[in-house]
């Protein structure tokens, strides 16, 4: 930087051309038309963002002249190749940028002198660098060098040598450490060659300067020979005082070795005494660790007992299951003779009371453990009564199509014959008649007591506990005396009925009258066609496997054929044809089931859990992607958020992936924040989940200082507990070129390797094709006769309930304003929400959370490319253990679907594209989809989807062949679920009571594609009008992560520029209405005119005194001005406040380069005001960090 200087200050003013910090991305044509006709000899091109050096059309020989070159702190890759024509360059300063390899004809720099290039990318360096004869510093640092070359011992004239000794391999990091001499003697050696010191070379280079000058010079006279004369006594000068100084420098060598000898053996002492404390720790850990063995045998033999007795209480139940099932028959063929619409209908009432209690008894469980008792006995016996009405009805609903079909060719035949048909038609009737109008007295009743029971529920807030005990008790007692009285009568009535039915049939054998009667009642006796294969001997997997493919007609030709899961597992899709079964689909899912149905394997292997943390749903949808790959293995797998899984059972788990993102400032995302205090407890024992094999996967974005702080902490954790890792944790980067499958691509298949080697059978099984679909994972039954709407309203929770995700409250919207100017680009809302009632608080610093909805169009335009009917409803039923989405009613229709749930407006996934191409028939569609879902294909996918933003719908539209052939119950596989959106809070309730206010930006950019790209929320929420009607939107609040001093005589100091001044608004308020005035706010934005947010609020306060506001408006003058240069220009104040007066810093706005440039601000002002170095002031910041006197909150 010297040299750098001095160059400068004898080029002169005129010899310099400065065009720094412009922002430039790449060099103006006119610089090097400038430097070639005036002769520049300095050019300053840092603080850009300058990703080449020569624009096109230009030649680098335009730069001849040049004497300095200053390029650091841009974006450069390369220099360029011909860089060795700058003949006259001395300083080269490439610091900070992104080099990764230095062009060859660098060694003709004869006169370079100083060459940075600290904080690179450069792994190694030409061996040209050796004809670099009048270099006298070089600066390698923060680089990736760990070899130097041999040629550099060739460069006699260097001085100063700098790079980081710590990581270098060649030379050894021993010899980079005891300086530039060392090196040079260490190369030469190396070489063959004697070292000479640099100063006998300094002179003949001072002597080619001065001989450079005079060609330069076109004056040859006496003050010429004065100079030099001058610049002799000068180099003699030079030469004294480096004699002084290498002397100087031995000494300091025979110090630092005495001074090295002292600490190493200060180190061995140190050494011997810590393996001391390790060897006695070990023992005193195997001493443990034999305690826990010994507890563990314990613990085992407990589990064996318990085991064998659960086997005994197993048995015991499997015989009252089949209890249960003779009484399920018996009871299924006394419902023929009902009226089954009636009873469906009337069944379906009683449901939706029994939820109504037991969510009211829910709500209630928390008055006293008396009252939890209470309520937690009558839960069971109403969910188990409903329980085994609702199995009944599904059993029924199976037969229930056979049933019509046999009715009704019984009613046919019975109309042949009018006069013994109306005879038995009526005899039935009446028997009917008389058992409907019974039964239906019964549920009267039913209905009636548990109308009572709702109401002694809604009272009982004035009853005391014990009175409350008893009338339960009493109610209890009455319900269950009236369900064994139903039953006993519904025995009894199967009995007359019986009765009855013998003795016609037993008249019609002699009296041909009754024979159509007798036919229709054998017809209705007749058992279920998936009961008779049963019977016959058709494998009760097997029956289940075609009532789940709606292929029940098939089993007769299986039960006829005797075909076993054995016979399947040998036979070919031809093989099914020669029997009848031609539906290829069918064959398919016959012949995987057989390879699936082999219970010698499958017994071998282990379930894979799935446990995942996500914010976003990013790490969800790569959870669900390691659970398919496992399917096509074979495996069973389940998948659940980390707070829904019991974290106690861990210690019995045998096979585990965790898949897990970072938020905020390394914080844990919201669905795993319970596990993750239950892991970190300082209770846990050391080793007890010693029988877990797992892998951890994070996902992360380096941009952010704590990258993927949370997978590896959970890494070392899971180590320390005794877990087995089967290989290093995961850390995919959104950052990288090709996103974070350029991680998770090869960690899956390292972790698929030490799966296959930990479980040899796996090998045996015969894995999936990836163009075979797997099932879905919920299955749609559309509702054909509906005689009630789906309820999709929104739900308001009860008076004791506090909103959260999946009881959002319905606000309303009370204003919705556009605070930017008409003229600005970008349009802002200032929004508020009315919510009284709510039980919702909040305080400075804290989120509203809310779900957006597609845009009216988009569904439209969804339900005409999948051909689906907006208000068809449905009921969404688990193929497998996972629950139906909580957010969906059941019923629900279509519309209600695709408006608040399906994310069809996000950018697709890869998992997107492998799914969707298995649907596809048209083989062009089907190629690309198959490219963009492989490895391969993730550029080109990068460059159709991800660059230009494409959405979902968008991609559906462009592939309308396959589009049409996606069947609806993939719907939830293919579309993620729309993810809650994050505002800051700008309101207080001190000052706006019930009311709650948000700062929003709509997003809105183009890119490539036609159709403009917007927010999916913040263009949702402007679209709403509340003075068109009422507009409800349904939130909730959450803690986050801003936490404002609680003491009054502390100072705040915030920065916030564009929305980021949301959180502060609402500090301010709240801090001025508890009498703290010790307030400081820097606000950024373009222009004062345009947008400069609740600017007449800030000049309130300012003139009350309760405010000191700094302003950087960016576009009002030539020279752009940004909140981190009000930072700087306030450096007095701000140190005052910090050092001296105790005070907290918050930064919230944008995290792409704001937060980074405020911090660097700060710590020039320790260094500047506060006398610190650049390491204290460092250490200073992390501090502060650490302890939360500084705290930031950006979103991207």
């Amino acid at each position: 930087m010297y040299c750098f200087v001095r160059q400068c200050k004898e080029a002169g003013a005129d010899d310099i051309l400065d065009i720094s910090n412009c922002e430039l991305s790449e060099v103006p044509s006119s610089a090097f038309s400038i430097c070639k006709v005036l002769q520049k000899k300095v050019l300053i091109l840092h603080n850009n963002e300058l990703r080449s050096l020569l624009p096109k059309g230009c030649d680098i020989v335009s730069l001849a002249t040049l004497k300095v070159l200053d390029l650091h702190e841009n974006k450069l890759t390369s220099l360029p190749e011909d860089i060795g024509r700058l003949a006259q360059l001395q300083i080269l300063n490439v610091e900070k940028n992104l080099l990764k390899t230095l062009p060859d004809s660098i060694g003709d720099l004869r006169l370079l002198q100083t060459l940075n290039l600290k904080g690179n990318c450069l792994s190694e360096l030409p061996s040209s660098v050796g004809s670099l004869s009048s270099l006298r510093t070089l600066d390698l640092s923060d680089n990736k060098i760990v070899q130097l070359p041999k040629a550099l011992a060739y460069i006699r004239t260097i001085e100063s040598f700098t790079l980081d000794a710590a990581k270098m391999s060649y030379p050894p990091a021993s010899v980079c450490l005891d300086g530039t001499e060392t090196i040079q003697r260490f190369l030469c050696n190396e070489l063959g060659e004697e070292y000479c010191p640099p100063s006998q070379y300094l002179l003949p280079v001072l002597e080619n300067d001065s001989t450079s000058g005079k060609q330069n010079s076109d004056c040859l006279d006496g003050l010429e020979e004065m100079w030099q004369e001058q610049k002799q006594r000068e180099k003699l000068a030079f030469e004294r005082h480096l004699e002084e100084k290498q002397k100087q420098h031995t000494q300091l060598l025979l110090m630092n070795n005495s001074h090295k000898e002292n600490v190493l053996n200060s180190v061995r002492q140190e050494q011997e005494r810590l393996e001391q404390g390790v060897s006695q720790q070990q023992k005193a850990q195997e001493a443990e660790r034999l305690l826990i063995l010994e507890k563990v045998r314990q613990a085992e033999e407990s589990i064996s007992c318990r085991i064998s007795n659960m086997l005994k209480d197993n048995n015991r139940q499997v015989k009252s299951a089949e209890f249960l099932q003779n009484m399920e028959e018996d009871r299924i063929r006394m419902e023929q003779l009902t009226a089954i619409t009636q009873e469906e209908a009337s069944s379906l009432r009683k449901r939706e009371v029994a939820a109504a209690m037991q969510k009211m008894l829910s709500d209630s469980c928390a008055v006293s453990l008396l009252q939890e008792a209470s309520d937690f006995r009558r839960q069971n016996l109403v969910s188990a009564a409903y329980r085994s009405i609702e199995n009944m009805d599904r059993k029924f609903d199976k037969v229930l199509s056979l049933q019509v079909l046999d009715k009704s060719k019984a009613i046919t035949q019975i109309l042949q014959e009018e006069e013994m048909q109306k005879a038995a038609f009526q005899a039935l009737q009446l028997q009917k008649d008389a058992v409907h109008g019974y039964i239906r007295n019964q549920i009267k009743l039913i209905e009636t007591e548990l109308m009572q029971l709702t109401k002694l529920e809604i009272k009982r807030r004035s009853l005391d506990a014990e009175n409350l005990q008893e009338v339960l008790g009493e109610q209890r007692t009455a319900l269950s005396d009236l369900l064994q009285q139903l039953l006993k009568q519904r025995d009894q009535r199967e009995q007359e009925l019986r009765q009855v039915l013998v003795e016609l049939e037993l008249k019609s054998e002699s009296n041909q009258q009754n024979y159509w009667m007798i036919q229709y009642q054998r017809l209705l006796d007749a058992k279920p066609l998936s009961l008779r294969m049963q019977e016959v001997g058709a494998e009760k997997e097997l029956v289940n496997l075609l009532c789940k493919l709606s292929a029940q007609h098939y089993l007769p030709i299986l039960a006829h054929n005797r075909v076993t899961a054995e016979a399947l597992r040998h036979m070919s899709a031809s093989d099914l044809k020669k029997l009848g079964i031609n539906e290829v689909g069918i064959q398919k899912a016959l012949l995987n089931w057989a390879q699936e149905h082999r219970p010698e394997v499958i017994m071998s292997l282990p379930t894979l859990l799935i446990l995942y943390g996500s914010q976003t749903g990013t790490a969800q949808d790569t959870a669900q992607r390691v659970a398919r790959q496992a399917q096509r293995r074979r495996l069973q797998v389940q998948v659940m958020p980390l707070d829904n899984y019991n974290v106690t059972n861990l210690i019995s788990e045998t096979l585990v992936v965790f898949v897990c993102a970072t938020t905020g400032q390394g914080d844990p995302p919201d669905n795993m924040k319970n596990f993750w205090r239950f892991l970190f407890r300082k209770s846990l024992p050391v080793g007890s989940l010693s029988r877990l094999d797992c892998a951890v996967l994070g996902l992360g974005d380096s941009s952010y200082p704590k990258f993927n702080f949370v997978a590896k902490k959970l890494h070392k954790r899971l180590q320390h507990l005794g877990a087995s890792l089967l290989l290093h944790v995961g850390l995919a980067d959104e950052q990288h070129d090709l996103g974070s499958d350029a991680v998770i691509d090869p960690w899956l298949t390292s972790f698929w390797e030490k799966v296959y080697a930990l479980y040899p059978p796996l090998s045996d099984v015969i894995q999936l094709r990836e163009d075979e679909q797997l099932p879905p994972t919920y299955i749609f039954h559309f509702l054909d006769d509906v005689t009630e709407k789906a309820d999709d309203r929104l739900r308001v929770p009860t008076e004791q309930t506090v909103p959260s995700r999946l009881h959002p409250f319905p606000a309303m919207m009370i204003f919705n304003r556009r605070v930017t100017d008409l003229s600005h680009f970008q349009d802002v809302r200032h929004i508020e929400f009315n919510v009284t009632g709510s039980n919702i608080e909040f305080a400075a610093g804290d989120v509203v959370c809310m779900h957006p909805r597609n845009a009216a169009e988009d569904i439209k335009q969804f339900c005409q490319l999948l051909k689906l009917d907006p208000e068809s409803q449905f009921l969404l039923r688990a193929t497998g253990n996972t629950a139906v989405p909580a957010r969906l009613p059941q019923p629900c229709t279509v519309h209600y679907l695709v408006e608040s749930y399906l994310d069809i407006a996000a950018v697709p996934r890869r998992s997107f594209f492998e799914l969707l191409s298995t649907f596809a028939t048209n083989e062009l569609e089907r190629e690309k989809l198959v490219e963009f879902s492989s490895v391969a294909g993730q550029n080109e996918l990068h460059t159709y989807c991800n660059r230009p933003r494409r959405t979902a719908l968008e991609v559906l539209a462009d592939f309308p062949h396959t589009t049409a052939e996606v069947r609806v119950d993939y719907l939830l596989d293919l579309f993620p679920e729309i993810q809650p959106r994050f505002f800051s809070i700008a309101s207080s309730l001190q000052v706006h009571p019930q009311r709650l206010q948000i700062l929003v930006a709509v997003v809105q950019y183009k890119t490539k594609l036609y159709k403009p790209r917007r927010g999916l929320c913040s263009s949702w929420l402007a679209s709403l009008d509340p003075t068109q009607g009422d507009v409800y939107v349904p939130l909730w609040v959450k803690k986050g992560s801003l936490k404002f001093p609680k003491e009054e005589d502390t100072p705040v100091i915030m920065v916030g520029p564009g929305t980021g001044v949301a959180p502060f608004r609402s500090a301010l308020q709240q801090r001025i209405a508890e009498g703290k005035t010790a307030n400081v706010l820097f606000f950024g934005c373009r222009s004062e005119s345009k947008d400069f947010y609740f600017r007449s609020e800030w000049e309130d306060l300012i003139k009350a005194g309760h405010l000191t506001l700094f302003t950087a408006f960016s576009r009002d003058q030539e020279e752009k001005v940004y909140v981190q240069h009000r930072v700087r220009d306030s450096a007095q104040l701000l140190w005052d406040l910090i050092a001296n007066k105790g005070a907290c810093c918050y930064i919230a706005g944008n995290a792409k380069q704001m937060p980074a440039s405020v911090g660097d601000a700060l710590k020039e002002v320790f260094q500047q005001v506060g006398g610190l170095t650049a390491e204290e002031a460092e250490q200073m910041f992390a501090a502060m960090e650490k302890t939360g006197q500084l705290q930031s909150e950006t979103w991207s």
